[in-house]
């Protein structure tokens, strides 16, 4: 018989949740001023998340970053806002982005059988 464990994280904070993917690119191109400005605005993204009270426990967070050898990473599995710490984003590789894309879509799809 297979048991249900219980999500603790949707137990203990019950607001309606907005899933947020983001999806950086970490690829070559991105090198010096470009990859510092992406890292400035994660760093943004997460200050002004958990500045605001309704998004802080509601928004829903995945980072991915795409670049390395036609990779996707996940840089920041869900998580909600208030939880988030901006990840230090480093610049190498391609720009795989249907890649991006279809990881995103799939992680989606298993947020939202959670959720149910």
């Amino acid at each position: 018989m297979n048991s249900i464990i219980p999500d603790l994280v949707l137990q203990d904070n019950t607001n309606q949740r907005l899933p947020c993917i983001v999806i950086v690119d970490g690829s070559t191109s991105m090198a010096g001023r470009p990859i510092k400005k992406l890292n400035e605005g994660l760093q943004i993204l997460e200050e002004q998340l958990k500045a605001d009270d309704i998004a802080s426990l509601r928004v829903q967070l995945l980072l991915l970053r795409i670049g390395g050898h036609n990779d996707v990473e996940i840089l920041t599995d869900w998580t909600d806002a208030i939880d988030f710490s901006a990840p230090l984003v480093e610049a190498n590789g391609t720009t795989p982005l249907g890649e991006g894309v279809k990881v995103a879509l799939k992680k989606l799809v298993e947020l939202k059988k959670r959720y149910k």
